[in-house]
């Protein structure tokens, strides 16, 4: 979101580009940039897509994407965290403001001597475009509309194209029992399912799995004898210990189906602790009790929930506290137990609560591991929008698109621990996969942007509800418009399970301080500086190269480094 295309001229009007469907809504404001003990003159302009701060002087050009911001917040001379001379007179009036983002950054602009126009021009139209109502037609997506060569991306995936493509044979079926979302308003409205269940044993086995997702087929292949995943929600048992002889007959026959030779033998990942999973009796959830689901066992994963994942990266900040890579660890050791179970012959269930978060991870990131179709462009494509898109994943929820409510308990960055999971078994095995990182950071940015309307909405449901498809262009579209940006010149199809080693995981840089533009911090190895305690430390410059050292534990990070990053990636 930085670049250097900055004219030298001094007749340029910091001429801003505009893509389809952006407006100007003001231009040019003059501001100061604030970084570190830095302010950068420059000019402010805003559209209803993203803001620009252009400074000629140090050859600076950002652009964010209004879908970006998490919170805006007025600075006041009283405030001490931003105490900074700024030649205003009445103490009572805001001299700037800070723009916090969902990705971890934040910029803090200040007015230029006394404009009383800053927060009428900046400030208020600022937050009237970036919190707008979550379904209204005002979301950027619905304006933009560019001219691709590729516009099949909603077409992308088929759900009966991909579940042949499996090979889910006589034995399997797809169902329409969901064709209204009327069984399950988060599930797709194609189901795969076993072929000796009805419709009304569906709709039993459906009461007793929060949510009412029941266990459907995830996936499967000829590769592995046919053996399933399957996923779902927690079952109903509630601290009473109900049962049902619905949902048990229906796990224990499909171990039974896909048994047919051998003794059947099947395996339930609870992606939670067990203490979480007991804790969820209290509300009526619970877990499976082995005594009652003939041959399966259960296993617990241990991945913490969505509220931990806010906390570690709420507002992306690398600290001694922040356990990111540790979470990232269990997520992929999860993934990887589940392909050993499969390669084992067992049939795998997965769950966590309501299914649709640390379920989603699991699941797609074992399918990467064992089907090599999935690491091609177009199959990894096909794999977001089976497993996140059309199995409920909450991104609207979990993003918070056009939401002002930033400590929104439904905030939580699971997807982004996808991608980086991804790019985690990727950097270890960069020649199987036919796309490279250049894709992983385009998914992000649109996460985020509200460009495209793929990840608005909570489920498929809601997104036929307001016709997202005919309304909004796919982000699919514009990644298959420019395939040769994203595409691998080394890839080799590899058809084995990929190998990768959980205690090598890594800071993912490029994406996490691709923002950071060192020509203003990394001046001198040697510098130091002083913190608001007084205590001298040393630059960034030299914290970088000491943070690559330590990758391998965040836990592992000097304190003065801790705190000049946190400064400069923005955790007060």
């Amino acid at each position: 979101m930085i670049s250097d295309d900055v004219s030298d001229t001094e007749t340029d009007p910091y001429i801003v580009d505009l893509i389809n469907g952006e407006i100007l809504l003001n231009t040019n404001t003059k501001c100061y940039l604030s970084l570190l003990d830095t302010k950068l003159q420059g000019k402010f302009t805003l559209t209803n897509y993203k803001f620009n701060f252009k400074s000629k002087t140090d050859n600076l050009n950002l652009n964010i994407p209004l879908g970006f911001i998490l919170k805006i917040e007025k600075i006041f001379p009283s405030t001490n965290s931003y105490s900074i001379n700024t030649g205003l007179s009445n103490s009572s009036d805001p001299i700037g403001l800070v723009i916090w983002c969902k990705n971890g950054r934040k910029f803090q602009f200040l007015k230029f001597e006394q404009d009383l126009n800053f927060d009428l021009l900046i400030h208020d139209q600022l937050v009237k475009f970036t919190f707008y109502n979550t379904n209204s037609s005002e979301c950027f997506a619905y304006l933009h509309k560019p001219l691709l060569s590729d516009n099949s991306g909603w077409l992308v995936y088929d759900a009966e194209k991909e579940y042949n493509r499996m090979g889910t044979g006589d034995k399997w079926r797809l169902s329409t029992i969901n064709e209204n979302y009327k069984l399950c308003e988060t599930y797709p409205k194609v189901l795969c399912v076993p072929s000796f269940a009805s419709d009304v044993e569906l709709e039993l086995v459906a009461q007793f799995r929060s949510k009412n997702r029941l266990p459907v087929l995830s996936w499967m292949s000829q590769s592995k004898n046919y053996t399933p995943i399957l996923r779902s929600s927690q079952p109903l048992i509630g601290i009473a210990g109900k049962r049902s002889i619905h949902d048990e007959n229906y796990l224990k026959n499909i171990a039974s189906m896909c048994s047919s030779n051998t003794t059947p033998k099947g395996h339930i990942f609870d992606a939670r602790p067990y203490i979480n999973a007991l804790a969820n009796c209290t509300n009526g959830g619970g877990y499976e009790n082995e005594r009652n689901y003939e041959f399966y066992k259960v296993e617990f994963l241990k991945i913490e929930n969505i509220h931990t994942m806010r906390d570690c990266l709420g507002v992306f900040t690398f600290n001694v506290d922040s356990k990111w890579l540790e979470h990232l660890k269990l997520i992929l050791d999860g993934s990887i137990k589940i392909c050993e179970k499969i390669n084992l012959g067992f049939i795998v269930l997965v769950h966590c609560s309501d299914g649709w978060d640390r379920t989603s991870q699991l699941t797609s990131l074992a399918m990467l591991q064992m089907d090599w179709y999935y690491r091609t462009l177009e199959g990894f494509q096909v794999l977001i929008e089976k497993e996140w898109l059309s199995f409920g994943h909450k991104f609207s929820s979990r993003v918070g698109h056009g939401c002002d409510k930033y400590m929104d308990q439904d905030r939580s960055p699971i997807f982004v621990q996808f991608i980086d999971c991804v790019w985690q078994i990727m950097a270890q095995n960069d020649f199987f996969f036919e796309f490279n990182e250049y894709l992983l950071i385009e998914i992000l940015e649109a996460l985020y942007s509200n460009q495209y309307g793929t990840f608005l909405m909570d489920s498929e449901c809601e997104r036929e509800k307001f016709e997202l498809k005919t309304k909004t262009v796919s982000l699919w579209s514009f990644i298959n418009s420019n395939k040769d940006k994203y595409l691998n010149k080394n890839f080799i199809v590899y058809d084995g399970d990929l190998k990768f080693e959980i205690d090598k995981l890594k800071i993912w840089e490029s994406y996490y301080f691709k923002d950071v533009d060192k020509r203003f911090i990394l001046k001198d190895d040697q510098q130091t500086s002083r913190t608001a305690d007084g205590e001298q430390v040393s630059t960034y410059g030299n914290f970088f190269g000491t943070l690559k050292n330590n990758q391998a534990s965040f836990n592992n990070l000097l304190s003065n480094g801790i705190r000049y990053l946190n400064t400069m990636l923005d955790k007060n």
